[in-house]
């Protein structure tokens, strides 16, 4: 689901930066897959591309290949302007996988605090 390998080489073996950018990752994360969800539902185009591409690089960040995928995904279709009911079905799928991500990043937070 997640490949912290990113994140360790980013963090040269300091826990303390790890555990920042996790728990900054379980606080912002679920504000901006609502905000996200907002704009797609006021068609405010801007603003999620704005989400996606944020939430893009925040997925790199921490190794979530299918949510950068994903994300990767919502802009292109922005950028092109097609298919863009096409981005509910992708947000549906980020969802689904939001709750296995977010807890196996609890399990690494708890592994750093051990």
């Amino acid at each position: 689901m997640i490949d912290l390998t990113h994140l360790n080489n980013l963090s040269k073996g300091n826990d303390a930066f790890l555990k920042e950018i996790l728990s900054v990752y379980l606080e912002n994360y679920p504000k901006d897959l609502e905000g996200l969800k907002e704009a797609y539902a006021k068609d405010e185009w801007g603003k999620v591309r704005y989400y996606a591409h944020k939430m893009k690089s925040t997925c790199y960040t921490i190794g979530y290949i299918e949510g950068y995928s994903n994300y990767q995904e919502i802009e292109k279709i922005i950028k092109e302007g097609e298919e863009r009911e096409r981005i509910a079905e992708i947000i549906d799928s980020i969802e689904t996988s939001t709750t296995s991500v977010e807890d196996k990043i609890q399990e690494e937070l708890k592994k750093l605090s051990d």
